[in-house]
């Protein structure tokens, strides 16, 4: 009987600590300042319905204002998103959210490598960019509202690029 209930209370605690989850996106406070500053270009995506997730994200990064204009003078080409490889062992992890119920967070990588081109008429730049962005895993996490990662990776995408700008 013991048993049988302590495999039920780890199924319960597993089930609840499925929605216990947001995404954090690691941003610099002086690119806030900065980005407020920034000189938006118009421009024109070429392949946005090749990769709409990706379109998604630059979109919501508000780095650019987009248009469906092909004549415009900035163009960018997306890439596919890559996610980063590390070696992640959430054994430590999981066996603190089990022990404490989801009390203590436990914070893992969800880094992606995002790339993009800007074409103009003369030139043409590929920038690079890994956005850090972390799923945090908290019982308090159930009533968050950072539950969708192309946000946070819109601001990852944000910050990176206003740092690559920056004087």
């Amino acid at each position: 009987m013991k048993n049988e209930t302590f495999w039920v209370f780890l199924l319960v605690n597993m089930l609840l600590l499925t929605s216990c989850y947001s995404y954090h996106a690691q941003v610099n406070k002086s690119s806030k300042k900065l980005f407020k500053q920034l000189n938006k270009p118009t421009a024109f995506v070429e392949n946005q319905t090749e990769f709409p997730n990706e379109f998604k994200v630059l979109k919501k990064s508000e780095l650019y204002t987009l248009t469906n204009d092909s004549n415009s003078l900035l163009k960018i080409k997306l890439y596919k998103q890559i996610p980063v490889r590390r070696f992640n062992c959430f054994t430590g992890q999981a066996t603190v959210l089990l022990f404490t119920l989801g009390q203590l967070p436990v914070k893992t990588e969800n880094n992606q490598y995002f790339k993009l081109e800007e074409i103009t008429k003369d030139s043409s730049k590929l920038l690079e960019f890994e956005l850090k962005v972390y799923t945090r895993t908290w019982f308090w996490d159930i009533l968050s509202w950072r539950k969708n990662f192309n946000n946070q990776l819109a601001l990852s995408l944000r910050n990176e690029k206003v740092l690559l700008n920056k004087p």
